[in-house]
């Protein structure tokens, strides 16, 4: 029999911290990575990058002028603007943690039971095909359309399993990310580890009250490791030979670095490399209505019967191997130099509005939001299906849950 918890107890607060630090802005953040990756480019590390400053400063321009363009209303239209505080707490009672608990219980359990119908309609798990030699990729894995929405649903149950974990009634919920990992390695998926990986780490640094400088250092580290290792993992795959001839290193690259450096160089700067590329080589086809933009939006049965092999636009590139080109490729294809300011004036709106946020369910979309900030310098996040229905998902399971805002003073 179910134990009852006492009234005293369901009326007990929980204190969530949400310190909003400086280097945490999203303008910050957004407009950091762009600078940075413009910045690379200008090093000139690879023949792929044929373009010059002021053709790499335009669009970059746009884009950062744009996010400040837009946060202007997002800041006058935020609940909390005229706050003197820069962190604050949400209190949450055992109550509402119960409540979001019976949510997330319904829908991980409706995502297992969805996840075994896949596995089954697919004959099998994309990591057994990878071993076993067989034709298959996970390309070939999952129900379309069902698919990339239980991709999202397991996402916003592992953000918020993750945030809610110590408080919680059940251990299980500490497991989550590393679930999702292990889930994610079987499903054969780097996104899924890339954009949960993210949005975790946004929410931990959100949320956590100081930094001991021995965790700082030991992060620093593990990234190094974490390039080195992607280096010799794409040697291993593609061949360091075939990769460098693809790539094409300058005379200035330092070649006394580890190979996962210039892949890592390689993979940051060809996006915007692309969309420049873009910009010089195609003239846009002025669809106000956003039609190629938009076409992730829809699940991808519906948007298969509409656009055909249509939406699966990768510009004109200047190497085929690095077929990113950030997440303004398709608005420029529509619109135009538009479409790049229309899009970061959206992102600004509501990275600062979220920022601004009264309410604890802000807390986690800006999370999604900063993560999609982060990415934006490689694809359009924005307008992926499976990650903007994570805000559907949130809402669900925060439904109710306000929280009472209590403010401490900037320190």
């Amino acid at each position: 029999m179910e134990q009852l918890m006492p009234p005293s107890a369901y009326n007990e607060a929980i204190k969530i911290g949400f310190f909003r630090r400086p280097i945490l802005q999203p303008a910050i953040a957004f407009c950091g990575a762009w600078l940075f990756v413009a910045l690379l480019y200008q090093m000139k590390f690879s023949y792929l990058l044929i373009y010059g400053g002021w053709q790499v400063f335009w669009p970059t321009f746009i884009i950062i002028t744009g996010f400040f363009v837009g946060s202007i209303p997002g800041y006058f239209f935020s609940v909390d603007r005229n706050s003197a505080w820069r962190s604050k707490h949400f209190s949450l009672t055992r109550g509402d943690l119960a409540s979001i608990e019976k949510r997330l219980n319904i829908l991980l359990i409706s995502w297992l039971i969805l996840s075994i119908l896949e596995i089954i309609y697919s004959g099998g798990l994309p990591l057994f095909w990878l071993f076993t030699g067989s034709s298959k990729t996970y390309f070939d894995f999952g129900i379309p359309s069902l698919h990339g929405l239980l991709n999202a649903v397991i996402s916003a149950c592992t953000l918020v399993s993750f945030l809610i974990a110590p408080y919680a009634s059940r251990s299980i919920y500490r497991y989550m990310p590393a679930l999702l990992f292990i889930w994610a390695i079987i499903a054969v998926t780097r996104n899924l580890i890339i954009v949960n990986g993210l949005q975790i780490l946004f929410l931990y640094a959100l949320t956590k009250r100081s930094f001991n400088p021995k965790n700082v250092i030991g992060l620093f580290v593990l990234l190094i490791l974490s390039v080195i290792i992607f280096g010799w993992v794409g040697d291993a795959r593609s061949g360091a030979t075939a990769f460098l001839g693809l790539a094409r290193p300058s005379n200035m690259w330092p070649s006394y670095l580890p190979s996962g450096f210039f892949w890592v160089y390689i993979y940051l700067t060809t996006p915007l490399n692309n969309l420049v590329h873009q910009m010089n080589s195609m003239i846009p086809e002025w669809n106000w209505t956003l039609m190629y933009s938009t076409s992730t939006f829809f699940p991808s049965v519906v948007r298969d019967a509409i656009y055909g092999e249509n939406h699966m636009f990768r510009g004109d590139l200047v190497q085929e191997a690095f077929n990113v080109s950030t997440a303004f490729s398709d608005l420029y294809r529509d619109i135009g130099y538009y479409g790049l300011a229309f899009l970061s004036f959206i992102i600004g709106y509501f990275s600062i509005k979220f920022w601004n946020g009264r309410n604890i369910i802000a807390l986690f979309f800006l999370a999604v939001m900063m993560q999609n900030n982060v990415l934006s310098i490689f694809f359009n996040n924005y307008f992926y299906l499976p990650v903007i229905f994570q805000f559907a998902v949130l809402a669900f399971i925060l439904r109710g849950i306000t929280g009472v805002t209590m403010a401490e003073p900037a320190k």
